[in-house]
């Protein structure tokens, strides 16, 4: 809901944006299984492929 909230600004702005996304939990039919405290690498990863496009 966010990434979409920012790319209609972005659009009605005429400005350009992105999105990245890190996966936190895992849900399948019998249970919900959180996992918010296994994401530093993720996030980590995510910065870097970020500023490395923005370097781009």
């Amino acid at each position: 809901m966010e990434a979409a909230a920012v790319f209609t600004v972005a659009q009605q702005l005429g400005g350009r944006a992105a999105a990245l996304f890190v996966i936190s939990d895992h849900l399948d039919e019998r249970v919900w299984e959180p996992r918010f405290h296994d994401t530093r690498e993720g996030l980590r990863r995510a910065l870097r492929l970020a500023v490395g496009t923005l370097e781009y």
